[in-house]
């Protein structure tokens, strides 16, 4: 068997020709590439050289800045600070005043505004025979006049001119240089005076708050309802829209500056379409009391509210126990208010009992005649005083609102005792006072009609009243 020679075929010539054309186009390839990522690389390097030979150069610019700032300081002579500006001139005479605090002498006020330690004294030793400067206070006023003092060597050296120490709105004391070391002292009250004034309101919530929303000052009012309670239940006959009107004393000063109230002159009070009036007016021996018009006094036996301006809580009657709850007679008045709140003596009498009584708790009772008593229970404390014996007046505070004993809460429980029972204190009437006579009540009569004629004037229009205003003469500043 002949076995085939095995052959191998040559390669052919246009395939190893394109080999080498295409070996030398990457040679050319790589070379270019070669050369352009030198070109990069050599471009980065300077790049990177450059920034850094710029922050050297900037590091050493501000390194001789800094070491030039350091630099020890020139040679040349500094100029001289200008000399401070010397103290302002006071301007002479001048006028200083102070209201006096805590701590304030006068001597220092004097010293301390120019005035020698030696003229003070001199001052204030003389100043003692009309007003003791010891007797200076927090709330005074001092105003001192000023003239320059050329004796002395100190700028603020001073004499004093005058001196006005201010004591109230009504008094002050007066100093005035009259020549060297003399001095005019003076201690001045200014007269006050009386001038009537006119209060009328409808009456909106409670008699208390629209008399004290009127301009009435609040002792008047509670004196008010004191006399008018002979005749009046605060609680059941004031009806909202009644009428109140008030004529009272306003104290005045000279010069027109209002310091305060007086007495209260007449006053009225239509409620349920009765007018209930009162005038105060002193009788023959000097007493001042209310009376009716034609001249009865007010006062009756006893009060039918002893209290101010509170609420009949519970009434005279069989009611459910609020503690004991079963049905029991209530043998008095119940006036709901607030702790501490006083309570008045119905009648003049003498203290029969004055201590703790069972349920009633603080208990006082009244002997006021030997038909008529009054008890008072449920109390927080006695006035000062008020024991077994002591005499009381009608209207008198003997005691003060409490829930003592067996109590729901704050009231008063007020009972008038008749012949030993306890009688219903609003049914009960009494006769009237004493009624003037003679030359008193001729005096009364007079006084009303004066009354009326102050109410008449002062209730003209408001223009009217503003023309009367500008015929005054002006206040003084």
């Amino acid at each position: 068997m002949t076995i085939p020679a095995l052959h191998t075929q040559a390669t052919h010539p246009r395939i190893r020709v394109l080999s080498r054309e295409r070996a030398q186009r990457l040679r050319v390839a790589w070379f270019l590439l070669g050369t352009l990522f030198g070109l990069g690389a050599s471009l980065l390097i300077q790049k990177a050289l450059d920034a850094s030979s710029d922050t050297a150069f900037f590091a050493q610019h501000r390194s001789s800045e800094s070491s030039e700032n350091t630099e020890p300081p020139s040679e040349e002579p500094q100029k001289a600070e200008a000399p401070p500006a010397p103290p302002l001139k006071p301007v002479w005479p001048r006028r200083v005043e102070y209201t006096v605090s805590s701590g304030d002498t006068l001597l220092d006020l004097m010293t301390g505004n120019g005035l020698s330690y030696e003229d003070s004294h001199v001052i204030l030793s003389k100043l003692k025979k009309t007003f003791d400067p010891r007797d200076i206070q927090p709330g005074h006023r001092v105003s001192m006049m000023l003239r320059e003092d050329t004796s002395r060597a100190d700028h603020n050296a001073a004499r004093l001119g005058a001196m006005t120490i201010t004591l109230s709105k009504i008094e002050q004391v007066n100093l005035t240089q009259t020549g060297p070391g003399s001095y005019l002292m003076e201690r001045r009250k200014k007269k006050l005076l009386s001038q009537p004034t006119l209060a009328r309101r409808n009456i909106k919530g409670s008699f208390y708050v629209s008399a004290e929303r009127a301009g009435v000052p609040p002792g008047m009012i509670a004196e008010l309802i004191k006399n008018f309670s002979y005749d009046i239940d605060f609680q059941r006959d004031i009806q909202p829209n009644d009428t109140l009107e008030i004529l009272y004393e306003s104290k005045v000063t000279e010069d027109g500056t209002r310091m305060g109230s007086g007495d209260v002159i007449y006053a009225l009070l239509k409620t349920g379409g009765k007018e209930h009036k009162i005038y105060k007016f002193k009788d023959e021996h000097g007493i001042a009391r209310f009376f009716t018009e034609t001249g009865e006094s007010i006062i009756k036996k006893m009060l039918r509210t002893p209290i101010d301006g509170a609420r009949i809580s519970s009434g005279f009657g069989m009611r459910k126990h609020p503690i004991l709850g079963y049905s029991k007679m209530h043998k008095g008045l119940d006036f709901a208010a607030p702790t501490g709140t006083p309570i008045f003596a119905a009648g003049d009498g003498v203290v029969e009992m004055a201590g703790r009584n069972g349920a009633y708790g603080n208990y006082l009772r009244i002997r006021h005649n030997p038909t008529w008593a009054s008890a008072y229970g449920h109390i927080s404390r006695f006035a000062r005083g008020i024991t077994k014996g002591r005499k009381v007046r009608q209207g008198e505070v003997v005691a003060y609102v409490g829930t003592t004993g067996r109590s729901t809460g704050p009231h008063l429980h007020y009972e008038l005792i008749k012949n030993g029972t306890q009688v219903n204190p609003a049914g009960v009437q009494f006769a009237g006072g004493n009624k003037l006579g003679g030359r008193s009540l001729a005096a009364f009569r007079t006084q009303v009609k004066k009354v009326h004629a102050d109410v008449a004037r002062l209730s003209k229009p408001e223009s009217t009243k503003v023309a009367e205003a500008a015929q005054k003469p002006a206040r003084s500043k």
